[in-house]
């Protein structure tokens, strides 16, 4: 092809507007992205780190769901069951038993048992689990009890298969995840966070930005490339891209490396997200102290 024919070329993909489409491709395509190896190994490490904690969480009111199914939904041995399920679980709000028509009927501790009686069949994952009879973890939502939480459900059935009620663990994800993730970046440059595909942050180790929906929030609308990224993320399970955005601190800017994989267990679909600013030498973190 001669130069006149691929400046004819380029102009006819630039009138189309197919570049801007290359270009994003290029920017931010988990084929062609590079990923430094610490990046991936805290990837790794946290998404097995958070998988592992799930699949405990689902053990736990799988055995649960199966004695209370033993000793009826509303008795006092129901209570002691819900009790030693806090016991094993400290991070929980609380823990509670609805009946089939999403009502909670016990629930425990005692600090919350004003909100025993109280109908919450109207919440997505209530419903969800009253149709279809299967375990539900939620997404973040605004519990009757006034806190963000997640609500980790687990349907209790008769030996017949008839649904009798549910099991419900609330925690708040903040605090669930902070045990999970905390030791995986401890002395480490790598920052991990959760996203919803919705956008919403379910957790960051800045605790400002957790909360946040990265595509309604006023605070990412300064950085049309970091919510391109997070548009994609969004989109796929797994990946990884470079853009510019906050360091750590979040006080200056820096080209940051990304690479996400994805947890999902009974229909909770959670985006895990590692982070890696590209910083000059001597660089140092003045509120962790990191620094290289």
């Amino acid at each position: 092809m001669n130069m006149r024919n691929i400046f004819y070329t380029f102009r006819q993909l630039f009138v189309s507007g197919r570049v801007a489409f290359l270009f994003a491709l290029f920017m931010f395509s988990p084929a062609l992205a590079q990923i430094p190896s610490g990046l991936k190994d805290t990837l790794d490490n946290a998404t097995s780190a958070i998988i592992h904690d799930l699949g405990n969480v689902d053990k736990q009111l799988h055995d649960v769901a199966n004695n209370i199914a033993l000793t009826g939904i509303n008795t006092s041995p129901a209570r002691k069951i819900l009790n030693g399920a806090l016991g094993v679980e400290s991070r929980a709000l609380n823990c509670a038993i609805l009946d089939s028509t999403g009502r909670m009927i016990l629930i425990e501790p005692r600090d919350y048992k004003g909100f025993e009686s109280r109908d919450i069949s109207a919440q997505a994952h209530v419903k969800e689990l009253l149709a279809t009879k299967k375990p539900v973890f939620s997404q973040v939502f605004r519990s009757v009890e006034g806190v963000d939480a997640v609500a980790f459900e687990y349907p209790v059935l008769s030996t017949q298969g008839n649904l009798m009620g549910a099991v419900s663990l609330l925690v708040k994800p903040e605090i669930f995840l902070d045990t999970i993730i905390e030791p995986v970046v401890k002395n480490s440059q790598v920052e991990i966070w959760i996203m919803q595909p919705d956008g919403l942050i379910v957790y960051n180790q800045n605790a400002p930005e957790a909360g946040k929906n990265v595509f309604k929030d006023a605070f990412y609308q300064s950085f049309p490339d970091f919510v391109a990224l997070c548009k994609q993320i969004a989109a796929q399970e797994k990946g990884s891209g470079s853009c510019e955005f906050l360091t750590r601190e979040l006080k200056n800017k820096a080209i940051n490396d990304f690479a996400w994989n994805t947890v999902s267990i009974n229909g909770l679909q959670w985006r895990v997200i590692a982070k890696l600013a590209r910083l000059p030498a001597g660089w140092k973190d003045t509120r962790t102290g990191y620094g290289y």
